[in-house]
């Protein structure tokens, strides 16, 4: 009898072998956690797995990561080795950049060459040596093998073809298309691959679930450009959660906070606006408004010349604070006691930390993207033009305004918890006819087609 019992495979590679926790990986966490206790209700098994050349092996678990959980100190201290990491892993793909096109121009040069390849191969590593040696899994016909993770930069396709070849489900979440719509702000390579991912999943898998209905007809309009006939399609927003503040902020952070802040919490890289918010923080400074503006989140890509402006600026240590390290409490205490929330991106799958600094009670201001129009409440404002002119003048009319009901700006947000996200996308599996409704009973649809939209809206291709 335990053998009929379905077992949903969660492909957490990327989450659970690298240092990183930005929105990926706190969905990543979120979810596997969510759909655990969900299943234990439901009737069906969540089991965590990692990607090797020849399928999934179990893994034992998800650990929390240490911005979750321990002491402040604790998290800060596996932070900056986590940065010193991200940051020795960037010179070496650059230097490896630099020699590119130089073969051929001395043994030193081919020898530095291969020191850099590498040690670029150790940092892409991603297992320790036991997993190795696990078997892959054995899917059965009722069981699902479910991609949460950044699954494109994993080549989980041994396991697709073992669940496929099985009689199992394939299911994907996907966060947005910005790669393929957005080439400027990745190297081609990376562009590459992302697009032929996604074209292979969309052909290969039995249901893709998009984090928002933006991303959703994104993906529509992907595969109608390419000739696919896409997978049952479903959209549900992420959970939103936010961790207990801190009682213990850092100096800096309770000192930078003590005054008016504008907040950004988003990666360093180029799409996200950082540059154009210093630009309108420098506009609003010339215009004599006393104004502390902090930025959190880890050094990204492509971003050096911001890096260097960050480090250079006449208000560095003053009014100007850029966090790398910080925790989830930290980042709640920045999100409890800032003044607005800024966030002039390009482009997003959904945008996060707009819902985050919501659910806290803190006002934000957005670029009017539709990403942003979808997901605004009554105290989000959408700018536009994308100027730090127009920016500067959203920030200051938010700032010059009465002070934000907190409580009813948090309540608004409230219900969007990881309970709900997983039991939306539990619907869409089901719907999808990938595991038995509650009755025992299995849906059955044809590629392509779904029902009426349930909890987890759904498109008829």
């Amino acid at each position: 009898m335990h053998d009929e019992i379905p077992r949903v495979y969660v492909d957490v590679t990327r989450t659970a072998t690298r240092g990183y926790h930005t929105g990926i990986q706190k969905t990543v966490r979120g979810l596997y956690r969510a759909l655990r206790a969900l299943g234990e209700r439901e009737g069906f098994v969540v089991v965590p797995v990692a990607t090797t050349g020849r399928g999934p092996v179990v893994l034992r678990g998800l650990a929390f990561h240490p911005y979750e959980s321990g002491r402040d100190d604790e998290r800060r201290g596996r932070g900056v080795a986590q940065g010193t990491f991200d940051a020795a892993r960037r010179l070496v793909a650059r230097a490896r950049a630099r020699l590119a096109g130089r073969e051929g121009r001395g043994a030193g040069v081919r020898v530095l060459q291969s020191a850099l390849d590498a040690a670029i191969r150790l940092g892409r590593s991603t297992f320790a040596p036991q997993l190795l040696l696990r078997p892959p899994v054995r899917f059965r016909p009722q069981d699902v093998y479910l991609l949460p993770d950044s699954s494109w930069l994993a080549e989980p396709w041994a396991g697709v073809e073992r669940a496929r070849a099985a009689g199992a489900g394939v299911a994907s979440l996907w966060y947005d298309l910005i790669p393929v719509l957005h080439p400027e702000h990745f190297d081609p390579p990376a562009v590459q691959a992302f697009e032929a991912y996604l074209t292979r999943i969309l052909a290969e898998a039995d249901l893709v679930v998009a984090i928002s209905r933006t991303v959703r007809l994104e993906i529509e309009d992907f595969a109608q450009g390419a000739r696919l006939t896409p997978p049952r399609l479903a959209h549900a927003w992420p959970g939103v959660e936010v961790a207990e503040p801190t009682r213990r902020p850092r100096p800096e952070l309770a000192d930078v906070l003590a005054g008016p802040t504008v907040l950004m919490v988003a990666t360093l890289e180029p799409r996200k606006g950082h540059a154009l918010l210093l630009d309108a923080m420098e506009v609003v400074w010339r215009a004599g408004h006393d104004v502390n503006c902090l930025l959190v989140g880890r050094v990204g890509w492509n971003v050096d010349a911001l890096v260097e402006r960050l480090r250079t600026h006449p208000e560095r240590g003053r009014r100007l604070l850029h966090l790398a390290d910080a925790s989830d409490a930290e980042v709640a205490f920045a999100y409890a006691n800032a003044r607005v929330t800024a966030y002039p991106s390009m482009a997003e799958g959904l945008g996060l930390p707009i819902l985050e600094a919501e659910l806290s009670g803190c006002p934000s201001v957005c670029t009017d993207i539709p990403v942003f129009r979808e997901i605004a409440g009554p105290a989000t404002t959408l700018f536009s033009p994308r100027t730090s002119e127009r920016l500067a003048e959203a920030l200051i009319a938010e700032l010059s305004g009465p002070a934000p009901d907190r409580e009813a700006i948090s309540d608004f947000r409230r219900g969007l918890g990881f309970d709900v996200f997983a039991a939306q996308v539990l619907s869409a599996m089901r719907d999808a006819g990938l595991l038995p409704t509650a009755s025992g009973a299995k849906s059955t649809f044809a590629r392509g087609e779904a029902p009426e939209p349930g909890p987890a809206a759904a498109t008829k291709n």
